[in-house]
């Protein structure tokens, strides 16, 4: 086995441990709450409804309830039947009517919903709107099975949105399915995925295509007005998407906005018309948006959804001032609302209160309604709420006393108080069967009282749920951190071995020690664990994830003492002062940064902050950069000139454009420039408006009117011509170094593959940017072909990189011999036999197009006659390659992220080219006092120092925030996972979606991954801005590199183990950030997104660096292979 396989193998297994080190935190930290499948039911989950004999007929004796009526469930039954129609997205504001506001300077969102007005207005005691407050995540799924248990969700389910499972807590469609009602259902398909069978009837349609507006809607329109005339139902439910997609599409300010709610306003009046009157209807929104159409946070704009109550009977009893105010209700209120509405028990798991008003009209039950006619009304309508308030109450305290037999999450102290209250309402309830309705006021205030306190419990018990429902398994958290920080101290020990190794005729058998090792402690502690599990009962719950994860620690632990204890073997003391004590200026003032960067994700204000804090720090070691080695190694060239040179010079003009320094300059001035522009296009979070403003480039250009097609024109082209600059400049560069002479498949493809994809990369933005009209009536095809295309063209090019990674020309014989004969000096006959590997780079002299011809030979001369190889691109082999995926790549991301952000791509790439350079300049700077020993000066430059690792990783996180993104859910770009794509997926390939999603939020994560090679081979060509004359191994270009794949291996392993470490210090630092903040009011707002975002870059990281160092291998064995059959050719 190669030194270069168990390099890889160990890169392999260093990932697997991060990530099981993240898994373990993640385990403890995100955990789901317990779910508990027990139903309710009728007669034993049920109270009956207080007696009101006693007040009716002035008599005292003992409530008894109903006693002609074991079926508790309907005494509190308004209703036969309930319509919901839910508006996915369907905001508060949406559905309020402005009175002062003239429809023409009306937004598109504003005063569409005329029917909703007309009816408040018309029939106020008929009609309630209500600010609908849902818990977050903001997520459709998460929000359905809100409001149909009745239950609160945990932060990490919203990562279930994609993937969802019918639903196994009791629920509202669970419970009408149970009793023989019949439920009928059109709209999102989602309804399918969680409720199982339980319709008679399903019109499901599907839901994941945010660009399509009206399949969904128009399919449930109609269906919608013939089921209501069938009149076979209980439950309707249609679940509209427009509204949801057109805010996702084009955002809530665009017309196709205003089109979607007057089409919902019609529906709603066509269902008003034809319902009956012992029917409810509910319209709501399933949560809001905010200003630029998204959802998932928590912020006003995305919790704040409507809620619309219509019946043609009468609502509610009270007085007008109910009207005068805003009322707002959680959306898990709406579960024991509608199940005591229809006569239904309410769901075991419900957290929510009853909507008080909707009970202050009488049941529908006989006997009650008989006796509580006598009452006066007051009194009555009192009565009625508090009789739905105890029913309420007496569901959620058996909820609770359930759920704390089975944990103990539940403060003692707390619900001991909350259970006093409940206690005390009881009692008031009980006592009263002492008054007569003679005692008019004391029976008021008694059940105002009473009505006081359920309401107090209720929400109390909410409260306190929300409070400690993330439950925390602290011995998982600190077995994740432990194991986190114990692979970084091992990652750091083992380069450090690497690094030290005078003797590498032993590292191929430490590293084969240490991976064995570190493999059979594993493989021993999980045969352990899983022995344990099956013969020792009080292990046998123990879940699958304990048992893979747990056996990471030790075999960290163990390896990272081997490497300690023997193959460090007395070197600490030296390693210490070699890595630490004598490091660079510039690696330890990155050091620095890279871990206080990490200790402030402590600071909730620093993580809102953070995208203009990551161009601070970039920009901070780029000028560090500068002023410690840049402007030293150009005033130690000025010395070195004379006096009377200097002032000659400095009256040249021309000495002065083309001096080195003032290169270093422009580089630097470049660098600056693209870090300033980038900050153009930050997305803004919630907690930084109003001093924040976003950009029109994070804007898709169909959401912009006709009024601004001048904008949108010119946007266009501009996105254009920044994509049409990535390939050309490839092109230029790679034509420049001779490396598109040939026609290898790498070659063909960087010449017609790159170009050609990014023609239908920018058709294809053109096509998605045409008015909405005019696009909804192509065909879906033909909507997504272009994109298609580019991905084929994309993939072909990749394809090439694998098979044929070589862009290299060798002339043939018969054009060498036609060169020879023509008299060119260069290739006579009595030139020496060339050694490839000598001088590749003559070429760099020359056109590029001329041929190349290596210097004589030292071992003797050539047969005569003999005609030399003449090779064009071997001094840029390795970074040809890379550069070729590192554009093909960002072509894929610049598509995904959408055309706003080709200018943001091109930055990027211009910035990291500008810090290679400025990179390549100080390194070799750095070893400039080597350069009389050419190979330790070429050993030299295979080791990147930390400063050059850091400064790559912080411009990826700098560039996180200028593709649009931030730690937050809103900000995931959910409208990538159909570039391409039209209609659904079906179930084996929803993969892709994530795939492209993932590929979209880590976009800078994953380019910065994917040329992070270039480290190593840039200073090999480049960076000799102050070097008078290019030594013989200069000339060589990258093929100093090949010299020895060993230590080109072992180098590369570094670079990626390093940058690993890197990612790897920022995840620890947000896991130590939600271990101390877990409690913390802002937990579940900053840092644990942080945490989860951070925690999945780091994975896609490590993902894309296991990929690149086999891309790397083949690339070196295939110049291998390629050099002997030129060796046995000459």
């Amino acid at each position: 086995m190669g030194i270069g396989i168990k390099l890889f193998a160990f890169l392999t297994w260093l990932a697997i441990l991060y990530a099981i080190g993240i898994a373990l935190f993640t385990r403890g930290f995100l955990l789901n709450r317990l779910e508990i499948s027990r139903s309710s039911d009728c007669e034993t989950d049920s109270v009956p409804f207080p007696s009101v004999r006693f007040l009716s007929s002035g008599s005292a004796h003992k409530s008894e309830g109903l006693t002609d009526n074991q079926n508790h469930c309907v005494q509190h039954q308004r209703f036969s039947k309930a319509i919901i129609l839910v508006i996915d997205a369907l905001r508060h504001d949406f559905a309020v009517f402005n009175e002062s506001l003239r429809a023409s300077k009306s937004l598109p969102f504003q005063n569409k919903l005329v029917t909703i007005r007309k009816l408040l207005r018309e029939k106020p005691h008929h009609s309630l709107l209500y600010k609908f407050i849902a818990d977050p995540p903001t997520t459709t799924l998460q929000r359905l099975k809100g409001l149909t248990t009745g239950s609160l969700p945990t932060f990490v389910d919203a990562s279930s949105n994609f993937a969802g499972s019918e639903i196994v807590e009791d629920n509202v469609i669970s419970q009408l399915y149970k009793l023989g009602k019949r439920i009928t259902f059109m709209g999102d398909d989602t309804w399918e995925t969680l409720f199982k069978d339980k319709f008679i009837r399903s019109f499901p349609y599907p839901s994941f295509n945010v660009k399509d507006l009206h399949t969904v809607d128009n399919g449930v329109i109609s269906h919608l007005m013939p089921e209501i005339s069938r009149n076979d139902w209980t439950v309707l439910i249609g679940h509209f998407l427009g509204v949801d997609h057109c805010g996702h599409r084009f955002g809530p300010y665009h017309s196709a906005m205003a089109n979607k709610l007057t089409q919902m306003d019609d529906v709603i009046r066509g269902v008003i018309e034809d319902m009956d009157k012992d029917t409810i209807l509910f319209v709501f929104g399933d949560h809001g948006m905010t200003p630029t159409g998204d959802h998932g946070g928590d912020s006003a704009d995305e919790v704040g959804a409507a809620l619309f109550v219509y019946s043609p009977n009468q609502l509610f009893e009270e007085d007008e001032k109910i009207r005068d105010e805003t009322k707002t209700v959680s959306q898990v209120d709406f579960v024991p609302t509608l199940s005591l509405l229809l006569g239904l028990p309410i769901p075991f798991s419900n957290l929510g209160s009853i909507i008080p008003e909707l009970f202050t009209t009488l049941p529908k039950h006989d006997s009650i309604t008989k006796d509580m006619e006598r009452l006066p009304k007051e009194m009555r309508v009192l009565f009625s709420k508090v009789a739905a308030l105890r029913s309420n109450a007496h569901q959620v305290n058996t909820y609770i006393e359930t759920y704390s037999k089975m944990s103990n999450e539940f403060p003692h102290a707390e619900s001991s108080k909350l259970l006093e209250v409940f206690n005390k309402a009881e009692s008031i309830l009980q006592n009263m069967s002492s008054l007569t309705k003679d005692s008019h006021q004391k029976v008021l205030d008694n059940l105002q009282d009473a009505e006081d306190l359920y309401k107090v419990y209720l929400s109390g018990v909410k409260d306190m749920c929300i409070r400690i429902w993330a439950q925390f398994d602290m011995m998982s958290m600190i077995l994740g951190l432990i194991c986190t920080g114990a692979v970084i101290l091992f990652c750091w020990m083992l380069i450090a071995r690497t690094q030290s190794a005078g003797d590498r005729s032993t590292l191929s058998s430490t590293l084969e020690t240490l991976l064995l090792t570190s493999f059979c402690v594993y493989a021993s502690f999980l045969t352990l664990s899983i022995v344990l599990i099956l013969f020792t009962d009080e292990l046998e719950e123990a879940s699958v994830s304990t048992i893979v994860l747990l056996p990471a620690i030790p075999s960290a632990l163990v390896t990272i003492a081997m490497i300690f204890l023997h193959f460090l073997d007395g070197q600490l003391g030296y390693i210490l002062r070699t890595h630490i004590f004598r490091n660079s200026k510039e690696s330890i003032f990155c050091g620095i940064l890279t871990v206080a960067n990490a200790a402030l994700y402590t600071s909730n204000s620093y993580i809102v902050q953070e995208s203009y804090v990551s161009t601070y720090i970039v920009q901070s070691i780029i000028i560090f950069w500068f002023i410690c080695t840049g402007l030293s190694q150009s005033r130690t060239t000025k010395e070195a000139l004379t006096k009377k040179t200097k002032i000659e010079k400095s009256r040249d003009i021309g000495h002065l454009i083309t001096h080195p320094r003032t290169f270093l300059i422009l580089f630097l001035v470049v660098f600056l420039v693209c870090v300033r522009f980038s900050t153009y296009f930050f997305a803004c979070r919630e907690e930084q408006y109003p001093n924040c403003e976003e950009s029109t480039f994070l804007r898709p250009l169909a959401s912009f009117t006709d009024e601004k097609s001048e904008y949108r024109h010119y946007r266009y082209f501009v996105s254009v011509a920044c994509l049409a600059m990535l390939p050309a400049s490839l092109s230029y560069w790679l034509n420049k170094q001779g490396n598109l002479n040939g026609t290898s498949a790498s070659s063909l493809s960087i010449t017609y593959a790159l170009p050609a994809a990014t023609v239908c990369v920018c058709l294809h933005w053109g096509l998605q940017s045409l008015p909405e009209k005019i696009l909804d009536n192509i065909p879906g095809w033909e909507q997504v072909i272009l994109a298609r295309v580019a991905y084929g063209l994309l993939g072909i090019s990749l394809g090439s990189l694998l098979f044929d990674p070589m862009c290299v020309y060798l002339v043939p014989k018969k054009d060498r011999l036609k060169l020879a004969n023509s008299g060119d000096s260069s290739v006579s006959d009595d030139a020496a036999a060339p050694k490839v590997v000598e001088r590749p780079k003559g070429m760099r002299k020359r056109n590029p197009r001329q041929p190349l011809e290596e210097a004589p030979s030292s071992d003797g001369a050539d047969p005569p006659g003999f005609i030399p190889p003449i090779v064009y691109g071997l001094g840029t082999v390795f970074s040809s390659g890379f550069l070729q995926g590192g554009v093909t790549v960002c072509l894929l991301l610049a598509m995904l992220l959408g055309d706003g952000f080709a200018p943001a791509v091109l930055l990027l790439i211009c910035q990291a080219m500008m810090f290679l350079e400025l990179y390549a300049v100080i390194r070799r700077a750095h070893l400039k006092v080597l350069e009389m020993f050419p190979g330790l000066m070429q050993l030299g430059l295979l080791q990147v120092p930390w400063y050059a690792i850091a400064g790559w990783g912080f411009m990826a996180n700098q560039y996180f925030f200028a593709t649009g993104h931030h730690a937050t859910v809103p900000s995931i770009r959910f409208e990538s996972a159909f570039v391409g794509f039209y209609g659904d997926f079906p179930k084996y390939l929803y993969f892709v979606p994530a795939l492209l999603i993932t590929l979209n939020t880590f976009a800078s994560q994953i380019l910065f991954a994917v040329v992070l090679p270039l480290l190593v081979v840039w200073p090999y060509t480049r960076g000799r801005l102050f070097e008078k004359k290019k030594t013989e191994e200069d000339r060589k270009g990258e093929m100093n590199m090949h010299l020895n794949p060993d230590e080109l291996r072992i180098a590369m392993f570094q670079l990626f183990v390093q940058y690993m470490v890197f990612h790897a210090i920022q995840v620890f630092g947000t896991m130590l950030s939600a271990t101390i903040h877990r409690r913390h009011l802002m937990t579940w707002k900053i840092f644990a997104p942080r945490f989860v975002f951070q925690g999945a870059s780091f994975l896609v990281v490590s993902i894309v660096l296991v990929v690149m160092y086999p891309i790397f291998i083949r690339i070196d064995m295939a110049l291998s292979k390629w050099l002997q059959r030129l060796f046995d050719e000459v």
